[in-house]
């Protein structure tokens, strides 16, 4: 089935947020066999909103809306269905049952009755809405169908876990997808390590996205036989592993951050951090993870140089004569967090994430990672491209793929422990 993602909101249109249904509903959507032939994005108009349906009508098998269920002058989209359409808007039973239990879940009063939210074109029925008030619509026009739904990131999340796009159907044939996520390699490197693997057209298709100073690859197949098309994808991930070995770090949802802490975990190990340029963005990384309190044990966010010197002990000899922002500055640091907390390993980012502040010998972007433990300690520099934000995620990232690393090599050398 061809589908047309039609997203709508002023605010999506001038830039006042970034849009953050389309890529999950297009996954959503290929994870189910169904193909994505377009994205279009609509601002809040009436007969922008009619004329992209009519046209999709005419062109895919089915279109899934985001936005524009709400209560106010702007949420337009019942309204386009019912002009495109052509027909009534009228007020539905199972709708209004729905939102009256809402409001009476979050203890408040509805403001306006009957329910904006609750009239629908005649002849579509309402889609549950498990997380927030207004419900989805599904409408059917001979083959063609339309999907409505909020586009509240988190409401819209919710609906399709709970499984609205079954209003869809089955997509063709048998679709396999897997994800293999890998640090401390350049886009440009990983291609020429995978070389062929990556050719257009061949099965099974592998592609490289990079953000964060992450690669993350997608291979998929596509078969009548399921058991073919999971060979495939079988087939190209263990080429991945082959040729980016030690870099690739694991697959599917899982981040960088769970793990580090299931190596921890294994080794019964503790972690401390020392950051500097990274502002405490480690420690959250760490900490988004349900259940890091058992390894990790604290995390000294020590910008200024005399915050270097009081809370972790670093020497003021070594900032006078290496400057903040060095190997023997990171080192210092991891030392100092690992022997006040008493942690088996520490992790310390110090560096320059601009965009001022560089010079020709330490440029805008330079980052130095270090990890201590009691087998002694590691460095890493690096230079990052991009803005303030996009050098602080990358030298978060990387240091905790430099304590991942360190974690794998000293545990073979420990025998595997």
């Amino acid at each position: 089935m061809n589908v047309t993602l039609l997203l709508s909101g002023d605010e999506l249109i001038d830039g006042r947020i970034r849009d953050a249904n389309g890529a999950f509903l297009a996954r959503r959507l290929h994870e189910r066999g169904h193909d994505v032939d377009r994205i279009e994005i609509v601002g809040d108009d009436l007969d922008d909103l009619v004329e992209c349906l009519r046209e999709s009508r005419e062109r895919a098998d089915a279109v899934v809306m985001s936005g524009g269920l709400g209560s106010t002058g702007d949420d337009l989209t019942r309204h386009a269905l019912a002009e495109a359409f052509s027909r009534d808007l009228r007020l539905d039973d199972q709708a209004v049952a729905w939102i009256a239990s809402f409001w009476e879940r979050v203890g408040r009063e509805a403001p306006v009755q009957p329910y904006p939210e609750a009239f629908l074109p005649a002849g579509t029925r309402a889609l549950p809405n498990p997380v927030g008030l207004a419900p989805g619509i599904a409408l059917e026009e001979g083959p063609f169908r339309v999907v409505a739904l909020p586009g509240v990131p988190s409401e819209l999340r919710g609906m399709v876990e709970a499984g609205v796009l079954d209003v869809l159907g089955e997509g063709k044939g048998a679709r396999v997808e897997r994800t293999v996520h890998a640090m401390g390699l350049a886009e440009s490197e990983a291609a020429v390590r995978l070389g062929a693997l990556l050719e257009r057209g061949r099965q099974p298709l592998i592609g490289i996205t990079c953000g964060q100073g992450r690669l993350t690859l997608r291979v998929q197949a596509e078969s009548d036989d399921p058991d073919v098309a999971r060979r495939l994808v079988e087939d190209g991930v263990r080429a991945i592993r082959e040729r980016l070995g030690a870099h690739v770090f694991g697959e599917g949802e899982v981040s960088l951050a769970e793990v580090v802490l299931e190596q921890l975990r294994r080794r019964g190990a503790t972690l401390a951090v020392a950051e500097s340029l990274t502002g405490g963005e480690i420690g959250h990384l760490i900490t988004e993870v349900p259940g890091a309190s058992d390894v990790f044990l604290a995390d000294f966010v020590c910008y200024a140089n005399e915050a270097k010197e009081a809370l972790l002990g670093v020497p003021g000899a070594t900032l006078r004569a290496h400057g903040a922002v060095s190997l023997e500055t990171a080192v210092a640091m991891a030392r100092g967090a690992r022997e006040r907390t008493g942690a088996d390993f520490a992790v310390s980012t110090t560096g320059i994430a601009g965009p001022t502040g560089g010079s020709a010998e330490k440029p805008v972007g330079l980052v130095w990672t270090a990890v201590a433990w009691a087998g002694g300690e590691r460095t890493l520099r690096r230079v990052h491209a991009g803005s303030r934000h996009d050098v602080k995620q990358k030298a978060a990232h990387q240091g905790l793929d430099l304590l991942r690393r360190t974690l794998a090599e000293s545990a073979e050398m420990d025998g595997g422990a």
